[in-house]
């Protein structure tokens, strides 16, 4: 009975002139939805709170009603709004994969922000929509602005064959002279046709360049291909030495992707247990995690792991080890 009455009073206070007031009550919409009697359109004050915290709370709330909240959450995408409330309608749009074709447009206009945090969040959400919003992902590839255009690639990429069509104008942006523009077509291409041996060429050459941010971007690039590029993930080697904390983090996370482990992998990744930053040794944990049986010889160091004072590398750790003991081996090449 009292479950019932929290329920039916959980929208109380949502008008409050005191912020603490409708905090509260949008977290308790939050914790209920959407088994409540609070409809979705009752947050829609919400939306435009004085309180930027209050904004991104009720997107939250709005996106436990899926569909039915969609108007209101594509609402929250407006230019007009905080950066931070916008990333989280389109994280909420991204769950809702293609049902969430009516806000197309309002994602595709997401692309145009400075915020990278944004563009990323807005593409994976067009790309989980899928093939309702490959016209205007197309038309973004036609864009003045550069990142605009490198925000929509990454998005078709991410959509698979699904954006077969955009091939010809991928590979046309792929001919620039902007070197991460065709780091990321290479990679794009690769995820929607499938043929890795002129991808992965394009990438590789870029990686020899020696620039550190083309280089990151490489390494992420080829790991985001996880299987199919199995066939080159030795060639990662050098750049788990590279004197660049994060080069080295982004190859153990690329490796961790990309999986199929090896014994020259596993020899090369062990030094990165212990490693002076806290970032390669966390991302070195997940990659032995995922090497299960195979990164047996390391159980040693991640035991030392395990002691760590940081709760998340000593998580990372336990998990690995349990998953070497875990399971069978399979590859010990």
């Amino acid at each position: 009975m009292m479950e019932i009455e929290n329920r039916q009073s959980s929208h109380k206070g949502l008008d409050s002139d005191n912020p603490a007031i409708r905090m509260g009550a949008l977290a308790r919409v939050f914790m209920a939805a959407p088994d409540t009697k609070v409809k979705p359109q009752d947050l829609a004050a919400c939306l435009n709170d004085e309180k930027e915290s209050i904004r991104i709370l009720a997107v939250e709330a709005l996106g436990k009603w899926g569909e039915d909240a969609l108007p209101l959450i594509s609402e929250a995408l407006d230019p007009k709004q905080p950066d931070q409330v916008r990333i989280s309608a389109s994280s909420c749009l991204g769950r809702m994969g293609i049902k969430a074709e009516p806000a197309v447009l309002s994602l595709a206009s997401c692309l145009e922000s400075d915020n990278a945090l944004l563009r990323w969040h807005a593409g994976f959400a067009l790309s989980k929509i899928g093939s309702p919003a490959l016209a205007e992902l197309k038309h973004k590839l036609a864009s003045d602005n550069p990142k605009t255009i490198m925000a929509a690639v990454q998005s078709l990429g991410w959509m698979g064959k699904k954006a077969i069509e955009a091939v010809g104008a991928i590979q046309t942006l792929g001919e620039k002279k902007n070197r991460e523009l065709t780091i990321l077509c290479a990679s794009a291409l690769v995820s929607i046709s499938g043929n890795t041996e002129k991808g992965l060429h394009t990438l590789l050459s870029s990686l020899k360049e020696g620039d550190p941010k083309l280089t990151k971007i490489c390494i992420q690039e080829i790991g985001l291909l996880g299987d199919r590029a199995k066939e080159v993930k030795e060639l990662l080697i050098p750049q788990l030495s590279d004197p660049d904390p994060e080069i080295r983090s982004e190859t153990a996370l690329a490796l961790a992707r990309i999986g199929h482990p090896s014994r020259r992998l596993v020899e090369a990744l062990t030094p990165l247990v212990s490693d002076d930053n806290k970032d390669v040794r966390a991302n070195t944990g997940i990659a032995l995690s995922v090497y299960g049986p195979d990164a047996s010889s390391t159980l040693p160091d991640l035991q030392i792991m395990a002691e760590d004072e940081d709760q998340r590398l000593s998580s990372i750790a336990k998990a690995a080890i349990q998953a070497i003991q875990g399971q069978p081996g399979t590859d010990n090449k």
